[in-house]
């Protein structure tokens, strides 16, 4: 698989964490993939107990914020979007140029997260990771689009209700109801932020699949991950290779 973008949609508590974690990597390792921040959200005074702001980008966009800051730390291909993605062709736009990019959603809303699925669901090759918190646990969901075959179920997969017409997306809701939205904490926001970058690393430096489901609790420190048997030190690209094999037979018999 070839992998060229890796896109952080949502730059706030989890989100905000992860991407200097992506940033070290990408820089460490040398691999020739952009870091695409997506946010149209602002600094606001109240983000700065949990999410990794200054006073003095108190009103700047948060994805403008964070690439100022990955641009000044970091060596690595990093761009930016101040835009919220509120339908599916508001991403097909920003990563029409990627092959099999990496959408990691650290939204805060299912407006949201109904259209990452529904962007997935459409999309070749891809990768998608879907992770969520508040107060002191959260999961994250690891899927694939291999040669356009699915592997592994999404969260709206298996919670066909954070897809439901009736959410509301985050321009839609009050300032208050963001807030009180999914209250969350820092050690939270920041174990949520490692779940996905150890997911990330199994993928772009191991060539490993990683779990298809993590979930966590940090009050009794626990994280417990599913993974597929006797795929987990299999390389992604012999994957690709079985499938590709497989779709041959199933062409040539029919």
């Amino acid at each position: 698989m070839e992998r060229n973008c890796v896109a952080i949609v949502g730059t706030g508590g989890t989100g905000g964490n992860l991407v200097p974690l992506v940033s070290r990597m990408l820089s460490a390792t040398y691999l020739d993939t952009t870091l695409l921040l997506i946010d149209g959200d602002r600094v606001e005074d109240k983000n700065l107990k949990r999410q990794p702001f200054t006073k003095k980008d108190v009103g700047m966009k948060k994805s403008r914020a964070l690439v100022m800051k990955v641009g000044a730390t970091y060596d690595c291909k990093v761009r930016y979007s101040d835009n919220f993605i509120l339908s599916v062709s508001d991403l097909d736009v920003l990563l029409d140029e990627y092959v099999c990019p990496i959408v990691v959603g650290c939204v805060d809303n299912h407006k949201a997260r109904k259209v990452l699925h529904e962007w997935f669901d459409k999309t070749g090759d891809c990768v998608y990771i879907d992770v969520a918190n508040e107060d002191t646990w959260g999961d994250c969901f690891v899927s694939f689009k291999i040669l356009d075959k699915k592997l592994f179920k999404t969260r709206g997969d298996m919670f066909p209700e954070v897809l439901l017409e009736s959410n509301r997306s985050v321009i839609e809701m009050s300032c208050e109801e963001t807030a009180n939205e999914s209250p969350q904490q820092l050690k939270t926001n920041s174990m949520a932020a490692n779940v996905v970058f150890n997911a990330l690393d199994s993928i772009m430096v191991r060539d490993r699949l990683p779990f298809y489901y993590s979930s966590f609790n940090t009050e009794p420190l626990i994280v417990d991950s599913k993974y597929v048997e006797g795929y987990n030190e299999i390389a992604i690209s012999s994957i690709a290779g079985t499938i590709r094999e497989v779709s041959k037979s199933a062409a040539s018999v029919a």
